[in-house]
């Protein structure tokens, strides 16, 4: 029995031997990593950004100008019907 304890110790020393302990970083380094990474990622994020912005007006600018468009034509035509109203003889 005390040699099987002694076998396992052994088997399970090499594991407990592998783990080290974690490297501590400076702020100063973290920060860098940090702002690296938050670089690029808001570079792919403004990029995304742009592609969708540029979709979106080819969408919703024409709709925007037609609306625009038939506004102002309906009040040109309720000015116009104004001024027939206006002009008209009177009885």
């Amino acid at each position: 029995m005390l040699k099987m304890k002694w076998m396992l110790f052994i088997l399970v020393l090499p594991l407990f031997a592998g783990c080290k302990q974690e490297a501590q970083y400076s702020d100063s380094y973290v920060h860098a990593m940090v702002d690296s990474i938050v670089g690029q990622r808001m570079e792919e994020i403004n990029h995304q950004a742009m592609e969708d912005l540029d979709q979106r007006m080819t969408i919703e600018l024409k709709q925007k100008a037609d609306s625009i468009v038939a506004v102002r034509e309906a009040a040109w035509r309720s000015e116009d019907s104004a001024r027939q109203i206006n002009q008209a003889p009177q009885r």
